[in-house]
């Protein structure tokens, strides 16, 4: 979230900005920064936050899956597979795996399902579980696990990149928004003058922030897809329906 904030505060700040140089009211331009800055902070923050650790955790789900079915295959050690899959982690992950260092090997790989929180690797643990009891050749075993992360770890970076395309183009659009405002005020300087007297022209302007602010929100509900949830309200993203041939 710290990474975040100066960009909130830029963003917050063009538009109250914008808004002091549409109404010369610094009331006005003051309002539209606090609405920015809290849409941001309360709203907007939380979505993104949700978002970044999912894809972060889809990305290590793969990379461990994968790391240690090989490591497996080739060591037949599932202790050794476990230490090879877990190689190099930083951040959060190492974290979780330092505080569990002392549990056994089955209690490590279950107490992963809850920090990683995919159904592929549930769908890990059971093809483990097979493994254990039945034995044979774990790749074999495992190639349909493999084919599926595989796929799903394609559409995260897939998505990711989507993602991206669709936060340039939009932001793109209310830039110039913006600068088509900026023009309208100095290019009808003198009809300006006219306007800034009546109550309508305030109430548009203001209107045109508030539906700005509401635009981000619901981009950010709908890119990401997550929910954020009041006192057992929820309110969730945009999600595809499936079609039914």
């Amino acid at each position: 979230m710290k990474n975040r904030i100066p960009f909130y505060i830029v963003i917050s700040l063009l538009f109250a900005g914008v808004c002091y140089l549409l109404t010369s009211q610094i009331l006005y331009a003051v309002l539209v920064l606090g609405i920015g800055m809290l849409l941001f902070l309360l709203l907007i923050d939380p979505l993104i936050s949700a978002y970044q650790t999912k894809m972060r955790k889809g990305g290590e789900t793969y990379r461990f899956i994968h790391s240690f079915v090989i490591s497996l295959s080739a060591s037949k050690s599932m202790d050794l597979a476990f230490q090879n899959a877990t190689l190099g982690l930083s951040g959060e992950e190492k974290q979780v795996l330092e505080s569990i260092s002392d549990k056994s090997f089955d209690e490590r790989l279950e107490y992963l399902s809850k920090y990683f929180q995919t159904d592929i690797y549930r769908v890990f643990l059971s093809t483990i579980r097979l493994y254990q009891e039945e034995g044979g050749e774990i790749l074999d075993i495992a190639s349909p696990l493999l084919k599926e992360s595989t796929a799903i770890e394609e559409d995260r970076i897939s998505h990711s990149k989507n993602v991206t395309a669709s936060l340039v183009q939009f932001s793109s659009l209310w830039l110039m928004s913006l600068l088509v405002m900026g023009i309208l005020r100095f290019g009808l300087s003198s009809f300006y003058q006219i306007l800034i007297n009546h109550i309508g022209f305030i109430l548009l302007v203001l209107a045109y922030f508030l539906i700005a602010y509401t635009s981000f929100f619901l981009f950010a509900l709908g890119i990401t897809k997550e929910k954020i949830q009041f006192k057992g309200v929820k309110i969730h993203g945009f999600k595809k329906k499936k079609q039914v041939n």
